[in-house]
This record gives structure tokens, C-alpha cells and sequence, in this order.
């Protein structure tokens, strides 16, 4: 089993805290085998400076060190604020594997809830559920890699790998 560095993850800290703690709480229990961090200082320089070209600067300087990105796609993240939308943009634009992470639990990309600017991209779209995200941060990185750059679009897990994993529909 490989050892993820580092895995920023992005959610609405107004709504899904709640996910963000969770996870945390895993990963703190050492039930989860990654590493990972949101930028709450930043988020915190956002809300005092509101510095856009600022934010993105910091942004940039600490995803290069990441691996992946996860997004938790929760019921407002539809209608993202705008740093939230920043911190996507710029995993984004450094090419970073990104994970959606579906809070209502779906296998798939939820279109009534994703944001629009991670639709038509090469994200894996997975439920909130540790042992499929534990999955994805090992080995959707490596895919991403791979990738045939004609084939964009989101992807998924079929349901061999949930199987295999023992995780059942939520």
C-alpha cells in the first residue's frame, strides 16, 4: 500500500465541515492511510484581504507540493463562493489530480450538484465513503498520469472495484 504525501482537500466550510472533520478524525485515528490539509490559513487571509490575485499566489505555492486535490461536492457547492471556486481553478490550472467527493453518497457525477467548472474534466467522481476515497488517493493519481488527453471527461469506479472493496450502496 502506497503512502500519499500530501492531499489537499476543498469544501464549503459554511456547509461541510462536518466531511472535512470526519475525514480528520480518520485520518487522526489512523483508520485512513493519507496525509492531508486545507488551507485554512489561507482561507483565513481571504477573508481579510479578499485579494484575489493575492490568494491564487498562495494557492499555487502550496499545491505544488500536493498530489491530489480532493473536492467534497456537498449540497451548496453547486453555487460555489468564491474562494472555493479559486482553490478548483488553481488545482486546475497546475494540473493536479482532482477527486470529487460526493456527499449524497452517488457513484457517479451528480450535475445537479457539481460545480461547472469541474464538469467536463478528468475528475473521479466517488461517494463519501473512506474506503473507496482511500482507493481513489492511491490509485487515481497514477490513472491520471496515464490519461489519453482525447479522453476528458468525468470518471468513475464501476461497481467491481466497490465489490471488491466491501463498500455496499449508501
Amino acid at each position: 500500500m502506497s503512502y500519499i504525501n500530501r492531499a489537499y482537500v476543498i469544501y464549503d466550510r459554511n456547509h461541510d465541515t462536518w466531511a472535512y472533520n470526519r475525514i480528520k478524525r480518520c485520518n487522526l485515528l489512523q483508520t485512513c492511510n493519507f496525509n492531508f490539509s486545507a488551507l485554512n490559513i489561507i482561507y483565513q487571509m481571504w477573508i481579510k484581504t479578499e485579494n484575489e490575485q493575492y490568494i491564487r499566489s498562495k494557492l499555487k505555492k502550496e499545491f505544488q507540493h500536493a498530489d491530489q486535490v480532493i473536492v467534497f461536492i456537498g449540497e451548496k457547492t453547486k453555487n460555489l463562493n468564491t474562494y472555493m471556486k479559486c482553490e478548483i481553478e488553481v488545482a486546475l490550472e497546475l494540473d493536479i489530480p482532482v477527486i470529487g467527493v460526493n456527499l449524497n453518497g452517488k457513484r457517479n457525477i451528480d450535475y445537479f450538484l457539481c460545480p461547472p467548472i469541474m464538469r467536463n474534466k478528468y475528475i473521479i467522481f466517488i461517494p463519501f465513503n473512506m474506503k473507496i476515497i482511500q482507493c481513489a488517493l492511491e490509485h487515481f493519481p497514477s490513472e491520471y498520469e496515464r490519461r489519453n488527453f482525447q479522453n476528458n471527461g468525468p470518471r468513475f469506479y464501476n461497481d467491481l472495484v466497490y465489490q471488491h472493496l466491501g463498500v455496499q450502496y449508501e
